[in-house]
């Protein structure tokens, strides 16, 4: 199977090389054909643009005479040059030569765009003189010698009548166009754009232009370009050499690729298809060996099985199929676990309903009536001697235990408030002046539900923590308000408040979904928590402090809308009862 898939990827590997080097000459042509003929039409706006001043008559009539340019004459012909300049953004320079007044006008970039004027005889001291000042086409276009120059065109205006040139035009253009427009973008691709007698008018590439004048030495170069691959070698190094020719200038665009860039393309092919045979190895020893392990892995599961129950785990079962011996030993594995762990678990429930009787008989051996009994004891006898405030003490914690231990988990506000005026008239008679509070509820409030020792949680919070850590005096304001169907109740202190450290670390606790309760909020963590499971995510304790300031601790409870007359009353009721 192995030299079989060999020998497929060695035959895919030399077919797919030579489909990939036709098909890349192929496009590579059709790209070059298309750029051939946007080139065709650049050349076109070039030759228009060289007769563009013939259409302007005044500049006729004054290059027609030959009397002296008057200043006027002279600013107009500059003016006509700069805007011919600035006409096209691709011009290096432009110059115009008047013959009859030998006088010239150049603009270039290296001049600042100034104009400078001089004598029109260097004109007829240039080597293609005789080609663009007489023939059919009265023009000539040569390389550039400027260093970011296209090409040089020359053209003549002459005299309809006589044929006698007028006035020479002559301008540089850069290699602005061919930059972004010429070329295959290929990794270390040489373009080149050349004339039909070899001339090279431009190079993109790392090759200096000389070492490429060897392609165009040959007599035979038109018929070597028309070939459809030729492959050439410049400085040791094989290129892969795709022209297309201008039809009407007869130029050509030649494109050369470095053969390592074409290996490329077809390594990666090779490489596709090694990793497609040495995968189709691997997928298959995994299937031979996966048709393996289906007859060994049932008894592998069984016996792993076996282990945990022996470890005393018998809540494992198996769902192993195969033949019907090992189906069998499956279905009597999961009876005989079934069975023992059906028996632990009746013995475990057993014995923790023992305990859990034992610990309720423990805790009815204290009697909360046994309590209430002493405190009404303790009340009677302070009445009988005049010591009112120990009974007012006494009925006040009295009312605080019943509160506290009735099974009730949602009471009115009313009925929690009670209580905390409770607590802080025991607290005020222990502080005495230290300790001063005020309660701000509205009355359509006081029959809202809110859980049991919630208010009272955050009261008791706000004394311990104000109390204990300062001498000073210690105001609380308790306030109530409903807020689009939210009873929001807020207990606030001035004791010495929260460093903004702790406060931060205090409400990611009461925020998070953590049920772990330790430290100093372990109060403001448990009503949390009770919050969390009555509510879900309508309820939260906000806590806002500054340090040596105060402290509000605020709670979110989400309600209906505030209770009517008749529920008002209905909850008196129940009150009373």
């Amino acid at each position: 199977m192995t030299v079989i898939l060999l020998s497929l990827i060695t035959f895919t590997y030399f077919r797919s090389s030579r489909q990939i080097i036709n098909q890349y000459v192929t496009d590579t042509k059709k790209l070059l054909a298309l750029q051939a003929s946007q080139l065709e039409s650049y050349f076109g706006q070039l030759d228009s643009f060289s007769l563009h001043l013939r259409a302007d008559q005044m500049f006729m009539e004054l290059i027609a005479t030959s009397k002296p340019h008057s200043y006027f004459s002279s600013e107009y012909l500059k003016s006509l040059v700069r805007n011919e300049f600035y006409a096209r953004e691709d011009l290096i320079d432009f110059s115009l030569y008047d013959v009859a007044h030998k006088s010239s006008y150049t603009i270039s970039r290296q001049a600042a765009r100034n104009i400078q004027t001089g004598d029109a005889a260097a004109i007829y001291e240039l080597p293609n003189y005789s080609i663009f000042s007489s023939g059919k086409r009265y023009k000539d276009v040569i390389p550039s010698r400027q260093e970011d120059g296209l090409l040089t065109y020359y053209r003549t205006i002459i005299n309809i009548k006589d044929q006698k040139p007028l006035a020479f035009v002559t301008f540089n253009v850069d290699c602005s166009w061919p930059d972004l427009n010429i070329g295959t973008s290929a990794e270390n691709e040489i373009t080149i754009l050349a004339d039909e007698t070899g001339k090279i008018f431009y190079k993109k590439g790392s090759v200096k232009t000389s070492a490429l004048n060897f392609l165009f030495e040959k007599d035979d170069f038109e018929e070597a370009a028309e070939k459809e691959k030729r492959f050439i070698k410049i400085k040791k190094q094989q290129y892969m050499m795709v022209q297309s020719r201008l039809q009407k200038s007869g130029w050509y665009i030649i494109s050369l690729i470095p053969k390592k860039q074409l290996d490329s393309y077809t390594a990666s092919t090779m490489n596709i298809g090694l990793f497609l045979g040495f995968f189709s190895i691997l997928l298959s020893g995994l299937l031979i060996s996966i048709f393996i392990k289906f007859f060994t892995h049932p008894l592998s599961v069984l016996s792993d099985q076996l282990k945990i129950a022996g470890q005393g785990n018998f809540k494992t079962r198996i769902n192993i199929r195969g033949s019907k011996e090992i189906a069998l030993l499956s279905d009597t594995f999961n009876g005989m676990i079934e069975q023992i762990d059906g028996l632990i678990e009746k013995n475990y429930i057993a014995q923790l309903a023992w305990k859990n009787a034992q610990l309720v008989a423990l805790k009815a051996q204290i009697n909360p009536h046994f309590l209430y009994n002493i405190l009404q004891t303790i009340s009677a006898e302070a009445i009988e001697n005049d010591q009112e405030k120990i009974n007012d003490m006494v009925m006040a914690l009295s009312s605080m235990l019943k509160y506290t231990i009735r099974g009730d988990d949602i009471v009115t506000l009313h009925t929690e408030m009670e209580r905390v005026e409770d607590y802080l008239f025991l607290q005020k008679e222990r502080f005495g002046e230290r300790l001063s509070y005020n309660i701000k509820i509205d009355e359509d409030l006081q029959l809202l539900m809110i859980p049991k020792i919630s208010v009272l949680n955050l009261v008791e919070n706000a004394v311990v923590h104000g109390m204990s850590k300062s001498s000073e005096k210690l105001h609380i304001e308790i306030s109530a308000e409903h807020q689009e169907a939210q009873l929001v109740i807020t207990v606030t202190d001035d004791g010495l408040g929260i460093s903004p450290e702790n406060l931060e670390e205090i409400q990611k606790s009461l925020d998070s979904d953590d049920k772990t309760i330790s430290g100093e909020t372990i109060g403001l963590k448990n009503l949390s928590n009770r919050l969390k499971l009555m509510y879900g995510n309508d309820a939260r304790i906000i806590v806002y402090s500054t340090q040596f300031t105060g402290t509000s601790v605020v709670m979110q409870l989400t309600t209906a809308e505030k209770p009517s007359e008749s529920q008002k009353a209905l909850n008196i009721n129940s009150e009373v009862v």
